[in-house]
């Protein structure tokens, strides 16, 4: 398999990880990004040790409803969630999926079940029949689960993107992560596609041993 290279930071209940999720889906004509190209690496939104989100703040409100619309124009599915839960135990599941090789069905699945079906990704009763519906054996999952099995890999990968210089999610770099261009939020299809665009020259650039061109840090 190829090295990937895209990363892409993200959390299941930023709505605009969930627009790049669907765009990267639905494919983005002229770049040629295949599934194995890019490696989607976890953010956690709000760890334990800071409040939880509130889904009625106003500033988040206007940002989920903002995507909504975007959403709706792109012909994605999207229903405004009434809840946003934490997603310690969602990014733990993504952890264990990736042990078995599945990965991207219960990444599509957790997505969904957020932004589509307005489940609980902070309940392990949920995560465990979402990882069903995507093939991962239920008793097993919820062991694993139960025991914490990947929380220290769920911190490591928060404390290494915030200590690269990452700041939230939506965030798109080139992989291997270095010094060239990081995007960061979304800003609509358009950008996103030009965001892409260059990424990817910055990615060939590095593997030609190109130095890769000087990008703007979009805000989030």
């Amino acid at each position: 398999m190829n090295s990937p290279k895209l990363e892409i930071v993200f959390d299941y209940v930023d709505p605009g990880s969930y627009l790049v999720m669907g765009l990267m889906e639905a494919g983005i004509p002229g770049l040629g990004v295949e599934p194995e190209g890019v490696r989607w690496r976890p953010l956690e939104f709000r760890p334990p040790e800071q409040a939880p989100l509130d889904p009625n703040d106003p500033a988040w409100r206007r940002l989920v409803e903002d995507h909504e619309a975007e959403a709706r124009e792109l012909g994605l599915p999207f229903r405004i969630p009434a809840l946003a839960p934490r997603t310690r135990k969602a990014h733990e599941l993504g952890f264990h999926a990736r042990e078995h090789g599945i990965f991207p069905a219960v990444h599509r699945a957790l997505f969904r079940a957020h932004f589509h079906e307005g489940r609980d990704l902070g309940r392990v009763d949920v995560l465990v029949e979402v990882a069903r519906e995507a093939g991962l054996e239920p008793s097993e999952t919820r062991t694993v689960l139960g025991v914490d099995r990947f929380r220290e890999a769920v911190e490591e990968e928060r404390a290494e993107l915030l200590a690269s210089g990452v700041r939230g999610v939506p965030t798109l770099q080139p992989a291997p992560t270095g010094a060239a261009p990081r995007i960061e939020g979304y800003h609509g299809a358009p950008a996103l596609r030009e965001a892409l665009a260059r990424l990817l020259n910055a990615s060939r650039g590095a593997d030609s041993g190109d130095s890769a061109p000087s990008g703007e840090r979009s805000s989030t």
